[in-house]
């Protein structure tokens, strides 16, 4: 008789092992063996159809990993990390349309490092998503230092590229990027944030970054044209940002574009430029720019794009600039050219700007630092409901440079007038000279 619960316990670890959690590094690297070369994977799935982690895995003894190509099902962590992991590549290449990863983490004893040449697409979890991502957590640091970025690429924390949704998830994970091109194109871009790089042209429904937080601290340098750096997500695009939060510090240093190229870049403590509505999210991060692009910075968002919305949000962190060129700086938005619209959101930090003497106009403000619509277009910018209670200091004695508590610039178009309502500075404005 007393065989029988020692039987009993060994058809449930069978159970349990054929029910297809994954327990370990081998098993990992046999399931991702098994996805690239189009085997059956029903050794891992479970009785749902779904692939789990059992227990934390210890990647230590993976010298060589290689991501899993496509993704089309549920890879579900259980709440287990991946820890001691040195990469190189992410754990998935593309989170297909189908696909969810939900509940993983991936341990601060982790990382990544990048030596990119022509498009780098990289993020710890996924370089590519279409699908859905879900409380997941990414501590590893990353790093990416390349001299030949001669293609547009993305880097984020935990997902490079995305094209659906990413929600309740987080990054702790420190990344840091120098990246240099030889390339004297125009439109090549880097997209760089804690969260997600940049988003991809879909079609498919109604696609957000939502609930999610960063706390890594996020850097660049180098003299990529057109760059995005943001706590979150660095391009947004058409991604719609709602409640989600910075706490790392964002800082981004830019030297000149490769063949005389003037840069364009967008620094951002929430999203670096977006095309979308940005939703009742907060940066607690210092935001800090500098070098020889145009630089578009603010303690929510560098820019936006499209007639849309900055609705609800509050900066605390230390915007600061140290450029040699034009520029447009606020506490909660850099720059709009389209006829956005701040509502009901506030500063309550430091804007302050200690570079050189621009050549041409500097705006520098609380709240927005330039707003304006475009000719032709029946979307003229709006602030309304908006404060500043952080204190606006230019130290640079300059008639270029124009300092104000609520909007450095602001301008309607031939159709419609620009417009600010209920709108107060309460922090003290100074200026060098004044």
């Amino acid at each position: 008789m007393k065989r029988l619960p020692l039987l009993l316990l060994s058809l449930c670890s069978a159970f349990v092992v054929l029910a297809g959690d994954i327990r370990s590094a081998k098993e990992l690297v046999a399931f991702a063996d098994a996805v690239n070369n189009g085997a059956d994977i029903s050794a891992w799935q479970n009785d749902k159809g779904e692939v789990a982690l059992a227990c934390d895995i210890n990647m230590k003894s993976v010298k060589h990993w290689q991501s899993i190509k496509r993704f089309e099902g549920v890879f579900d962590g259980k709440g287990f990390a991946l820890t001691n992991w040195r990469t190189s590549q992410a754990l998935f290449d593309v989170v297909a349309d189908s696909a969810v990863v939900r509940n993983l983490r991936i341990d601060g004893s982790c990382s990544m490092t990048i030596l990119g040449k022509g498009e780098v697409v990289a993020g710890v979890v996924a370089n590519s998503n279409y699908g859905t991502i879900e409380r997941c957590e990414n501590g590893a640091t990353i790093t990416l230092k390349s001299e030949a970025l001669n293609a547009t690429s993305y880097i984020g924390g935990l997902v490079g590229r995305n094209g659906y949704v990413i929600c309740d998830s987080r990054n702790s994970g420190n990344i840091v990027v120098e990246a240099r091109s030889s390339t004297a194109d125009a439109n090549l871009s880097l997209f760089v944030g804690g969260v997600v790089g940049g988003m991809v042209k879909r079609s498919r429904g109604y696609y957000t970054i939502f609930r999610c937080e960063n706390s890594g601290s996020i850097s660049y340098q180098r003299n990529i044209p057109r760059t995005c750096v943001a706590g979150l997500v660095g391009r947004a695009n058409r991604i719609g940002v709602r409640l989600c939060v910075n706490r790392g510090e964002v800082s981004a240093q830019f030297e000149s574009a490769p063949g005389g190229l003037k840069g364009y870049s967008y620094v951002g403590g929430v999203v670096g430029n977006s095309a979308a509505h940005v939703q009742s999210s907060d940066n607690f991060g210092k935001v800090s720019m500098g070098g020889t692009h145009t630089i578009y910075g603010g303690g929510i968002c560098g820019g936006l794009l499209e007639p849309k919305n900055l609705i609800g949000c509050a900066n605390y962190g230390d915007v600061v600039s140290k450029c040699s060129v034009t520029s447009a700086v606020g506490g909660l938005l850099g720059v709009s050219k389209r006829g956005a619209h701040l509502i009901n959101s506030n500063n309550y930090a430091t804007v302050l700007f200690e570079g050189a003497e621009p050549e041409k106009g500097t705006y520098l403000a609380g709240v927005a630092g330039a707003m304006s619509g475009k000719k032709g277009e029946d979307f003229g910018p709006s602030l309304r409901r908006c404060n500043n209670f952080g204190r606006v200091e230019s130290k640079v004695a300059s008639d270029r440079i124009r300092v104000a508590g609520v909007v450095g610039s602001i301008s309607g178009t031939d159709k419609m007038h620009a417009h600010i309502t209920d709108c107060a500075n309460k922090g003290v404005v100074a200026a060098e000279g004044c």
